[in-house]
């Protein structure tokens, strides 16, 4: 087997072996290093990453053909990225896996355990959390000045400007890539605003990765009553709209939802990384 570099005009041949979510990124102006696997000039696998604002790399995907797995393909695709990666003086290199099907989480706990790579707790992960423990739980059960909090469509423009200005200079790029665009619902999305400054927001929706579980997406540079206030506004005005019964998804940027999330009932981890 042999790797080479996938050039965009070339990645359609490699294309069964790259997240669905990952593979339009191919052809957008990105800092994107794509790796493909070959046996007999025949495509058995691939890997994509990215180098951050942070100049930290972030491998979003890597697959390997079940065929021709436990035969040193993963390992020569990681090698093949590392390698990479010497000649641009990029910082640390991060593998994230999102669980999925029970069968790839088997195959890819198996993969990093034989190449020797450990979990590291101190980056953002993923929680699954059924809806109903945010009901049970008395942590958003304040009241909060509502004059603070507006679903997303009724804010003005100024505030409107403001909203994404901040979403974007705050936002994740591994789970904004890993995830795929969020689809918000305005219903259920809301910003808390204060004189015109943006000091936090709530976004319900649909991620390209998984669209049949809703995503809430909490700023990550709010102050804790901000992040609080509006998950309580949201839990009032979804009560009667959302059963209780559905698992939502929630990022947590940093230890502060770690610790917030891990005080629900059932909540579950889903994003694992590994320092390369």
């Amino acid at each position: 087997m042999e790797t080479i570099i996938i050039n965009p005009d070339e990645a359609h041949p490699f294309k069964p072996f790259i997240d669905p979510a990952i593979y339009p990124l191919l052809n957008e102006d990105l800092q994107l290093m794509a790796l493909g696997l070959l046996e007999d000039g025949r495509p058995v696998g691939a890997a994509i990453g990215i180098t951050d604002n942070y100049n930290d790399f972030n491998v979003l995907s890597i697959y390997v053909d079940p065929q021709f797995r436990r035969k040193g393909g993963g390992t020569m695709l990681i090698q093949g990225l590392e390698e990479s990666l010497e000649f641009q003086n990029s910082g640390p290199a991060m593998l994230s896996f999102i669980e999925g099907k029970s069968s790839d989480n088997e195959a890819f706990f198996k993969f990093a355990e034989a190449i020797g790579i450990y979990e590291a707790s101190d980056f953002e992960h993923l929680y699954a959390v059924p809806l109903s423990s945010f009901y049970e739980s008395d942590l958003f059960s304040g009241k909060y000045d509502s004059n603070n909090i507006r679903q997303i469509s009724k804010i003005n423009v100024k505030e409107d400007d403001a909203f994404w200005s901040k979403y974007i200079s705050t936002d994740s790029t591994v789970q904004s890539y890993m995830l795929g665009n969020l689809r918000s619902n305005p219903e259920f999305s809301f910003v808390f605003t204060q004189k015109g400054e943006v000091l936090g927001y709530l976004l319900l929706g649909y991620s390209k990765r998984f669209h049949k579980k809703p995503l809430i997406k909490l700023s990550s540079f709010s102050a804790p009553n901000v992040t609080s206030a509006l998950l309580g506004t949201f839990l009032s005005m979804s009560r009667n709209a959302i059963s209780p019964d559905t698992t939502v998804l929630i990022p947590a940027p940093d230890d502060r939802y770690e610790t917030m999330l891990g005080r629900l009932k059932g909540a579950r981890n889903l994003q694992h990384n590994y320092i390369l």
